[in-house]
C-alpha cells in the first residue's frame, strides 16, 4: 500500500502543513523502488518544498507544478530492497483557500502511464491500495 498521511486534519489560510507519502514495505513484499503522482486543487493549494526520505538512495525524479496541481517523485535503491514501512517522501503545502468542511482532496493520478503511482520489488509491482489524504482548511 501506498498512502498520504497529513501532519494536521485542519489548516488555517496561510498555514503550512505537511505529507508524508508512505510505503507500506514488509518481508513479504519487499520494495526497490517507488514512484507516486500526486494531484491537488490549485485553488486551494500549492505546494512549496518535495524532500525525498532516506529508505530508498537514488532520487530519480522531483517535480513540483503548481499551475497543474501535481507533484511527480520517484527514488530506487540498487542495494537490498526495504523491507519495512518507510517514508518515500515529504511534500509541505501551504493552504491558499477556505475549503469549508468537505475539506480539499490531496490524491494519486489516475492509474494511466505514465502517470501511474507504484512500489515495485524486483520489476514487480507490490503497489496494493493507494490512499489519498482529506485536509479542511479554514
Amino acid at each position: 500500500m501506498i498512502g498520504l498521511a497529513s501532519e494536521r486534519a485542519a489548516v488555517a489560510v496561510g498555514q503550512q502543513f505537511q505529507v508524508r507519502v508512505v510505503v507500506e514495505a514488509g518481508f513479504v513484499n519487499r520494495v526497490d523502488a517507488a514512484q507516486v503522482y500526486l494531484e491537488f486543487e490549485t485553488d486551494e493549494l500549492e505546494v512549496l518544498y518535495l524532500d525525498a526520505g532516506d529508505a530508498l538512495e537514488y532520487v530519480l525524479q522531483r517535480k513540483m507544478d503548481n499551475s497543474l496541481g501535481r507533484v511527480d517523485f520517484a527514488a530506487g535503491t540498487v542495494g537490498d530492497p526495504v523491507s519495512y514501512p518507510f517514508t518515500l517522501a515529504t511534500v509541505t503545502f501551504r493552504a491558499k483557500s477556505i475549503t469549508g468542511t468537505r475539506g480539499t482532496y490531496i490524491g494519486f493520478s489516475r492509474l494511466r502511464a505514465p502517470r501511474q503511482s507504484k512500489a515495485v520489488s524486483g520489476g514487480a509491482n507490490v503497489t496494493g491500495t493507494l490512499t489519498g489524504a482529506y485536509v479542511v482548511v479554514w
